[in-house]
C-alpha cells in the first residue's frame, strides 16, 4: 500500500496542503487517512482532476482529539487525478501549533 507522508508543519496557515497523492492510476482507491494536530484543528480531504485545478469531491473533517484515523472505500479515480488533505483552520499564532498528515491508498 502506497504512503504519502507531508511534513511535520509548525503554526501553518489555512489552506496549507498537507499531503498530495500526486497524479494516480485509474482504479478504484481506498484511501486511509491519517492527521495528527497538537490541538483540535479541521482538514479538508480533496478529490482533484487531473491537471489539479478542479476539485470534484471534497469533505471536511475535524481532528478534535489530536488524532484523527479514517478509512475511505470504494472511490473510483481517473487516469492522473489526485488526493490531498488541506489544513482549513488556521495554527498561526498556536504556541506549538503541529500538524502531520499521511495518505495510504490502494
Amino acid at each position: 500500500m502506497p504512503w504519502v507522508g507531508g511534513d511535520l508543519f509548525t503554526n501553518p496557515a489555512a489552506q496549507t496542503v498537507l499531503a498530495d497523492t500526486g497524479e494516480l492510476s485509474p482504479h478504484d482507491c481506498d484511501p486511509l487517512l491519517v492527521v495528527w494536530a497538537s490541538i483540535g484543528i479541521e482538514v479538508i480531504f480533496e478529490h482533484r482532476n487531473a491537471d489539479n485545478l478542479v476539485t470534484f469531491k471534497d469533505q471536511i473533517l475535524p481532528c478534535t482529539l489530536s488524532l484523527l484515523v479514517l478509512p475511505l472505500t470504494h472511490i473510483a479515480v481517473a487516469r492522473n487525478e489526485r488526493f490531498r488533505i488541506l489544513l482549513r483552520t488556521a495554527l498561526d499564532g498556536a504556541v506549538g501549533g503541529e500538524v502531520e498528515a499521511s495518505i495510504f491508498h490502494t
